[in-house]
């Protein structure tokens, strides 16, 4: 009996062991009693059974940890480890979902127990599914009723690959690696189930095993990118330094050329015949300094406003299919330049970003090393046309005006205002025939006529303050005449200054003249005019002399004090008949009464003069 009873308690089978415990009547136990004797029974054999499944289970775990130290593909150990899970019969289907944090989704890797195609290669979405909420909280969640359970955002390929399997509850384990969520194991069921705390602890343990595979995987593949990366960049630093080799012996060769006396724009011919390229160095206002002698732009090839921002950052374009850049350079004297490099056709190797900038500094330097010539030279200049302005020279007649390319027949205009020597350059930039100084606290520039011509069309308000134009007719009427015209152009200066007269050009021989009315202040000159001229500019003139324009009326009464009280000379200066001009005098007469009598003619001379120097001198 008690070997019968041994082989129920172990869960013989049936063939075996006849033996249940109704049979124990038989042997005249009292029914309480052998109550008693069946309940222990029943608990012992529950107890084997525990036993035996757990035995089960860690014969699992242990076969499925040896799949990590077998040579075999990840999804091969991964394939292995879910049927180790699924052979525990805990879920009708077993699979396994890698989770890419770099896109925010999972991908099944390995199932057991599915029988449709929508479970190969399922994947769950960002933000959807169970998996989604294991991943988050890294922590074991079970769904009795995966329909019904409203912790979760489902979507349309997860709900039809779970009724195509015809599943209802899940479970989900993390596979958690590094404190890092790799993937996901799942156990689920065509029924509803609810698993125990043991079960999910028995699955938790495969999942640890499935987490170092996928993590050695990982690394493996990280492993292996970064070997061909650094590969990769190994190869492409010894090109680069064998390039740079040969690029710092040129420059070398350049910046030896520099030292020897080489000026700018030859430095740029030979960095163009040294790295096959075309180069062009230009100012912060974008005008060329110097280019080598192939070199082909457009006008609107490089944005200067889009350039300003640059700081040592090179700037790459294509043009006509041909590689464009820009290396920004900056000096502390001088300011922003660019150089602009131009390669010929689809070159396979561009010149590197470095070089580029040393080559931009080289050009820099060369720029400097020659411009503090032209500065020296200048100042020369400079010093010769102070002492001859303020008729203390002792130099060679002409010789600052011929250092700064003037020439001794041509035109040339002294320019005299209150304005920095730089704002007064800005005026009439020209590298060559340019020469201005300070004295006395005034600007004084001498240029060619042509540019003089340019600062003429200067429109009222675009000059800061007012300046006054000398012109002579050659280089020796300015030597002679200069210093005796300088004293009065200063006074003039000051005076217009003082006077409150309107900011613009103003000629020196239209003021000689009237130089005395210069001194009258701006609100009697404007009450002055309007009590000789009002009648006038209130019907007719006002409206264009405030735009600084000429009326018919004006235009006669103007010729008329030109020309000496004379009223054919003043038609013929007016190009019209004097019948026209004396229907004008006529309209005159309704307006300004008494006109022509000598007291009132002089005053209304002056308010002319007035009119003529705030708003059309240069005419």
């Amino acid at each position: 009996m008690l070997k019968a009873v041994g082989g129920y308690v172990a869960g013989a089978s049936e063939a075996e062991n006849s033996w249940r415990p109704s049979s124990l009547r038989q042997y005249g136990l009292d029914d309480r009693l052998r109550d008693e004797v069946e309940a222990e029974l029943e608990r012992l054999r529950s107890q084997i059974d525990n036993l035996k499944r757990r035995n089960k289970e860690l014969l699992a775990i242990h076969e499925a940890t040896k799949t990590i130290t077998s040579v075999r593909t990840t999804d091969e150990i991964l394939d292995e480890i879910v049927g180790f899970v699924h052979s525990l019969g805990m879920s009708d289907v077993t699979y396994l979902s890698q989770y890419y944090p770099e896109h925010g989704y999972l991908k099944v890797r390995a199932s057991k127990g599915a029988v449709s195609r929508e479970f190969s290669g399922l994947e769950v979405l960002p933000d959807t599914g169970m998996a989604t909420l294991v991943v988050n909280s890294q922590a074991a969640k079970v769904s009795p009723n995966y329909f019904q359970d409203n912790r979760f955002v489902r979507s349309e390929n997860l709900d039809t690959a779970v009724t195509a399997e015809g599943l209802v509850s899940l479970a989900g384990v993390p596979l958690i690696a590094h404190s890092r969520v790799v993937g996901v194991l799942f156990l689920s069921s065509r029924s509803e189930r609810r698993y125990s705390p043991e079960e999910i602890a028995t699955i938790s343990s495969f999942a640890d095993i499935a987490s170092a595979t996928i993590w050695k995987s990982l690394a493996f593949t990280d492993m292996e990118a970064n070997a061909e990366v650094a590969l990769k960049r190994l190869a492409h630093w010894e090109n680069y330094f064998a390039s740079w080799r040969k690029s710092s012996d040129k420059l070398s060769q350049l910046f030896e050329n520099i030292v020897r006396g080489s000026t700018l724009s030859e430095l740029l011919a030979q960095a163009s015949a040294e790295f096959a390229a075309e180069l062009m160095l230009i100012d912060a206002r974008g005008e060329t300094l110097a280019s080598s002698p192939g070199f082909q732009i457009e006008e609107e090839a490089f944005n200067l406003n889009d350039l300003l921002p640059l700081e040592d950052r090179v700037c790459h374009r294509l043009r006509n299919s041909s590689p464009l850049a820009c290396v920004p350079v900056r000096s502390k004297i001088y300011g922003r330049f660019f150089l602009l490099i131009e390669y010929p056709g689809q070159v396979v190797e561009a010149l590197q970003s470095d070089v580029a900038v040393r080559l931009a500094e080289l050009c820099l330097g060369a720029f400097s090393l020659h411009h503090a010539h032209l500065i020296q030279a200048h100042n020369r200049r400079e010093a010769a046309l102070t002492r001859h302005i303020l008729n203390r020279h002792g130099a060679k007649p002409f010789k600052f005006l011929e250092d700064a390319g003037f020439d001794p027949s041509d035109q040339i205009v002294l320019i005299v205002s209150q304005e920095p020597v730089s704002t007064v350059e800005s005026f009439v930039r020209d590298d060559r025939k340019l020469i201005a100084a300070s004295i006395r606290g005034t600007t004084v520039a001498v240029v060619a006529a042509t540019r003089g011509d340019e600062l003429h069309k200067q429109r009222a308000g675009s000059i800061p303050g007012p300046v006054i134009v000398w012109t002579c007719e050659t280089a020796r009427d300015f030597y002679e005449n200069a210093p005796k015209q300088w004293p009065k152009l200063e006074s003039w200066l000051q005076a217009l200054t003082h006077g409150e007269w309107p900011s613009k050009v103003y000629r020196a021989e239209a003021i000689e003249p009237v130089s005395w009315l210069l001194m009258t202040s701006r609100e009697f000159r404007a009450e002055f005019m309007k009590m000789h001229l009002g009648p006038l500019f209130d019907v007719e003139a006002y409206p264009l002399v405030e735009a600084g324009r000429s009326t018919p009326l004006l235009d006669a009464l103007t010729a008329y004090c030109k020309e000496g009280r004379n009223m054919r000379a003043a038609a013929e200066r007016l190009f019209i008949h004097v019948n026209t001009l004396s229907q004008r005098f006529s309209r005159l007469d309704d307006l300004l009464g008494d006109w022509r009598e000598p007291n009132r003619l002089f005053s209304i001379e002056i308010a002319v003069r007035f009119w003529r120097l705030t708003c059309d001198l240069e005419a």
